[in-house]
């Protein structure tokens, strides 16, 4: 991706080069594509004072965790990691057509080697753990990006680019890692995944890549002249087409004042509709996907979509000492019941395609929320204090039916729904509690004035 960067970096050298710049007054090939070379040489020469080539890094270590970590926390560990050949930019094509306005420049790196002497890494997750090791060289070989730019200069309209087009290519990737996860050897699988299959799916999917790129240089070009302050002198107008790419609480009354109020809330939202449940009997479409649906894209629907008692909120008990500041709070729903008809979904990434339909309902019985908090009101305003909250639920069912890549796994999604899930829930009630009660205080002092 750096090295995309850079070509697109001496893509706006270029046109900063043009003529009718504060740099140059005549129409001149050799200064535009001396002042690319330029360009391209010093972006070399701060990738090696940056120390990113060649790179050795002794020892680094990364760790990442939830408030609270024994619900999730990560760390990894890297030794001996070294690289080489990222500033090795070589100009392998570099011409501008001074009567077509026409720049053609084609970069390559050669290769690219990367080696890590060793690397290990740790997941914890409710109690189980997930360990890796990775060691081993891989090396990139050939990484070509081509050019092929259009302008046109005009003493009113100044420089216009008229067309952009980009060729990416990768001769190969030459892969040695040794992989391990829980004991599993998983180093011929992740060999033949770098050094064959990712080769094939860019030679295969080479059209859609280089629309995409394409559409990188036009934000990036977008984005260099949104800010250069000779904008308005040199006159740049920049013509694309993008139609490939962009497709509290002392009596009776104030409880059911806040009662009323939470309702009221929850029936508010989209979802509810002001209603006691939801339902739709037409079927619900959404996708998403990069500005060039070849490369990522996902789709989903669902019909006959069912959400009932999201509303009922039952007030067991609120009370506020104005002394001590102390506000508690004991609130349930009976019951939540969800179900959908029918729902599928579906991922591609390149060639490849995952997909899968499912149908059922699930049903929450007497979820249950205990909490306590230490409000103060004073001349800086409301401040909210040791937030305390116990949550829990009675029971859940589901009854599902699913399948994934046309496998029927109803059964694993009944088992967590209608064992594991709860059984966790209970097993890590403390930690899950600790976990709420420091959200809630940050998002209550988040939008506290």
């Amino acid at each position: 991706m750096k090295f995309i960067v850079i070509t697109f970096a001496a893509l706006c050298a270029f046109v900063g080069a043009l003529p009718g710049s504060d740099k140059i007054q005549l129409y001149d090939a050799r200064i535009v594509t001396g002042a690319i070379s330029s360009a391209i040489e010093d972006l070399s020469q701060s990738i090696r004072d940056a120390g990113l080539d060649p790179l050795h890094i002794v020892e680094k270590n990364f760790d990442y965790a939830l408030p609270v970590p024994a619900i999730f926390s990560a760390e990894v560990t890297c030794k001996d990691v070294r690289s080489n050949g990222l500033s090795n930019i070589v100009i392998e094509r570099l011409n501008f057509a001074i009567l077509t306005q026409r720049l053609t420049m084609t970069l390559a790196l050669p290769r690219v080697e990367a080696s890590i002497g060793q690397a290990s890494g740790a997941i914890n997750s409710f109690g189980h753990n997930i360990a890796a090791e990775v060691s081993g060289t891989v090396a990139v070989t050939r990484v070509q990006l081509g050019m092929d730019v259009r302008v046109s200069v005009g003493i009113i309209s100044g420089i216009t680019i008229r067309s952009l087009s980009v060729d990416f290519s990768l001769a190969g990737i030459d892969s040695d890692l040794n992989v391990k996860v829980q004991d599993y050897d998983l180093s011929s699988s992740i060999n033949t995944f770098i050094d064959t299959n990712i080769p094939a799916a860019i030679s295969d999917n080479r059209a859609a890549i280089n629309e995409l790129l394409e559409y990188i240089a036009w934000q990036l070009i977008d984005e260099y002249f949104a800010h250069r302050s000779q904008r308005t002198q040199i006159g740049l107008s920049v013509q694309q087409d993008r139609s490939k790419a962009i497709n509290l609480y002392k009596n009776e009354s104030h409880r059911s004042c806040f009662c009323c109020a939470a309702r009221q809330r929850i029936r508010s939202t989209p979802i509810i509709s002001k209603t006691e449940s939801y339902s739709s009997e037409r079927p619900a479409h959404c996708s998403w996907s990069l500005p060039v649906p070849g490369i990522v894209s996902a789709e989903g629907y669902g019909q006959d979509v069912q959400l009932v008692g999201l509303s009922q909120i039952v007030i067991n008990g609120v009370s506020y000492n104005m002394l001590s500041g102390r506000l508690d709070l004991d609130i349930s729903l009976p019951s939540v019941y969800g179900a959908v008809g029918s729902c599928g979904g579906t991922v591609s990434v390149l060639e490849y395609t995952i997909d899968g339909q499912g149908s059922g309902e699930i049903n929450a019985i007497n979820s249950r929320v205990v909490g306590s908090a230490i409000v103060r009101i004073g001349f800086s305003g409301v401040t909210v204090t040791n937030v305390d909250v116990v949550a829990s639920m009675e029971n859940i069912s589901s009854d599902i039916t699913a399948t994934i890549l046309g496998q029927d796994v109803s059964a694993y999604f009944n088992a967590f729904f209608n064992e594991i899930l709860l059984s966790y829930l209970n097993e890590f009630a403390d930690e899950i509690n600790e976990l709420l009660s420091y959200y809630i205080l940050v998002y209550i002092n988040n939008r506290l004035p």
